[in-house]
């Protein structure tokens, strides 16, 4: 299977947001996204400074991105991962593991020096993750505050 990995551009976000809400409305995320919300949020996040947005096609149809943004941080660029999705029908393909593979090189180029991201524990992409060397930091923990 022949995967080819190209930049995002805006063209693309429009199929990316319907990948997205494909993605995750499944487990173990379980989410409504409207079409018009991920288009929103998509857009918001290619229009960033400094972002990452990588897509995975095959035979011309997308079956997965991801998407971040570079970012200081005492003295070295890391790269946050803010969104990564692969269509349910491409799972356990390994085009997830491809396509982090490609992030990583290109970030090696560009001299970064790590990346971060945030998935929920003991679940298929923690475990995932883990099996790509992402290992817990246990210096950093997410807080969050409901706003009523």
């Amino acid at each position: 299977m022949e995967i080819k990995f190209t930049n995002i551009s805006k063209d693309d976000l429009l199929e990316c947001a319907k990948l997205y809400v494909e993605v995750f409305r499944n487990p173990p995320w379980n989410e409504e996204w409207s079409l018009e919300e991920a288009s929103e949020r998509l857009s918001d996040m290619y229009n960033i400074p400094k972002p990452i947005a990588i897509k995975a096609t095959h035979n011309g149809n997308l079956c997965g991105f991801l998407m971040g943004r570079l970012q200081k941080w005492t003295g070295e660029t890391n790269c946050d991962i803010e969104e990564f999705c692969i269509s349910n029908s491409m799972q356990r393909k390994r085009i997830g593991s491809l396509l982090m593979t490609q992030l990583e090189e290109t970030l090696k180029i560009m001299k970064v020096s790590g990346v971060l991201l945030i998935t929920q524990k003991n679940s298929v992409p923690f475990s995932f993750y883990s099996s790509l060397n992402f290992v817990e930091d246990s210096s950093l923990v997410v807080m969050r505050k409901k706003i009523k």
